[in-house]
């Protein structure tokens, strides 16, 4: 009977173990799905503003983040430049038609509490025109991008990014991601370049004012997830519109 006692025990525990095990993966496979399905979300409001330029004649100063249920009350994202008839309205039936999500409610994606940003007022190295440091903070257009930026990513979804993109790897950035909400105007206020303390960058944390110092400039790559170095939050940062 101590015989079998032990060895009931001795299974048990192995049961257990491999429950635990089974969990991790889980947690991980929950993570790679909720990042795959940022992805998608940025490939979609890429494809949808394209559509609204091109087919809608929406300018770039037009395009408007503004939530419903448009009449101001979403005051960071009203844009002046948008037309009434919420033609060029990212998240209006008029416009691009994109329902509006809660990312708090994406499985595996967030650490803390997050929602879709929208700036303007970055420039992101590799991608568009520019993607040098020596264009200084207030310079206007071309020089920064469109992007759609998620903060307090969970290091599990932040690494599925990263992987999924091909770099392999989450790179530092410098300072942190301090601009404003995007009303229509693309003055520059940041940079991203991942040089802060990666494999590829310097230990000051420069890119030698070229891109190919750069992770993901050097790639060509329009998405991925970085750490910001002023607080250690990961971040997704995804181009919609290189200018």
């Amino acid at each position: 009977m101590i015989l079998i006692a032990v060895a009931l025990f001795a299974a048990l525990s192995y049961a257990v173990t491999q429950s635990g095990r089974g969990g991790g993966g889980i947690d991980r496979e929950t993570a790679a799905l909720a990042a795959a399905q940022i992805v998608q979300r940025g490939s979609l409001i890429e494809s949808v503003i394209d559509r609204m330029r091109i087919a809608g004649g929406c300018s770039n100063e037009s395009i408007s983040f503004e939530r419903s249920p448009f009449d101001g009350s979403d005051a960071a994202y009203v844009n002046p430049n948008a037309p009434a008839d919420l033609s060029c309205h990212v998240f209006a039936n008029n416009g691009g038609g994109i329902s509006e999500i809660d990312i708090d409610n994406i499985p595996g994606l967030t650490s803390a509490a997050s929602m879709e940003e929208f700036y303007g007022g970055v420039n992101v190295s590799g991608t568009g025109t520019t993607g040098n440091r020596s264009f200084p903070v207030g310079d206007p257009a071309p020089h920064t991008d469109l992007s759609l930026v998620i903060r307090n990513i969970s290091e599990a979804a932040c690494d599925a990014i990263n992987n999924g993109n091909g770099l392999g790897i989450t790179s530092t950035d410098g300072g942190d991601l301090n601009t404003d909400p995007f009303i229509g105007e693309f003055n520059q206020q940041d940079l991203v370049d991942g040089c802060a303390g990666t494999p590829q960058g310097n230990v000051s944390g420069n890119c030698l004012n070229t891109i190919s110092d750069s992770p993901w400039g050097s790639r060509g790559i329009d998405y991925f997830c970085f750490i910001e170095n002023n607080t250690g939050n990961r971040i997704f940062l995804d181009v919609v519109l290189a200018r």
